[in-house]
This record gives C-alpha cells, structure tokens and sequence, in this order.
C-alpha cells in the first residue's frame, strides 16, 4: 500500500510539471520594447517595389491584394486575393532600438526580412532580400 501511496504521489508531481511546462510553452511573444509590438495587428499591402529602383507597383497594377495578420502568439498569417495562403510561426532576430526590427518568417523564401515603422503616416515598410540581391521594397497599412 505504501509503494502504492509513493507512486501516486510520484505521479502527481510529473503531472504538476507537465502543466507548468504546458502553461510556459502557451506563454506569448517577448517583444523587446514598444517598438516592435507595433507590427501585432493585420497590414494591407498599399505599394510595391521590386527593388531599390522598380517603380511602385499598387495591387491594381499587381493584379492581387496582400495582407499580413500579426498575431502577439509569434504567429503570423499571408493573405492573397482574401485567400489564406500561408499560416506559420515567427520570430524577432534582432532590433535596433526605434529604427529596424529583423525577423525571421515561417515559409517565406527570404534570407533577410527587416521592418520599418513610419511614425508620420502609420505605414509599414518591409524588406525582403533573397540571394544578395537588391531588395524587394513593400508598404503596408495597418487596417485594423
């Protein structure tokens, strides 16, 4: 009966850590500062360009709509012509305090993907570079 009690006991605790494992793991995104808590919420893409020198492309002359939604759970959403495309996970790499935040996207083809927050009009601007060539310029709005 008392290696009865001991396992029951036993087992209570490794239950008692599997929830407290289970509880930290649902935990949110750690953003580093304000800044980067910004990019939380769903972004409409209002301009492209495809490299430094491309003209800006809006989604008429694209032929699609684009929109990004930003969950504070380190996922994120890709949305094309009202259609989730992609759902996946990401993360911040690094963040010079008020100026870029560099992150890493879950199923997006690029090496390097940085961030700029533009304080005059609310806007967005994102940076994908692939292969050491130029990078592809998009703004964004937030809609929501």
């Amino acid at each position: 009966m008392k290696g009865f009690l001991f396992i029951f006991g036993s087992m209570k605790i490794c239950y008692l850590i599997a929830f407290a494992l289970l509880v930290v793991s649902c935990e949110k995104t750690k953003f580093p500062s304000e800044y980067s808590k910004q990019l939380i919420g769903t972004w409409e893409l209002e301009w492209r360009a495809a490299d430094a020198t491309g003209p800006l492309l809006t989604p008429e002359d694209l032929g699609e709509t684009k929109k990004y939604q930003f969950k504070d759970n380190a996922r994120y959403i890709k949305i094309i012509n009202g259609k989730m495309e992609v759902r996946g996970d990401y993360h911040i790499i690094s963040e010079v305090q008020d100026e870029l935040i560099a992150i890493f996207m879950q199923y997006e083809e690029f090496e390097q993907i940085n961030l700029i927050f533009n304080d005059e009009d609310g806007a967005m601007d994102i940076y994908f570079r692939k292969e050491n060539k130029n990078s592809d310029h998009e703004r964004y709005q937030r809609i929501d």
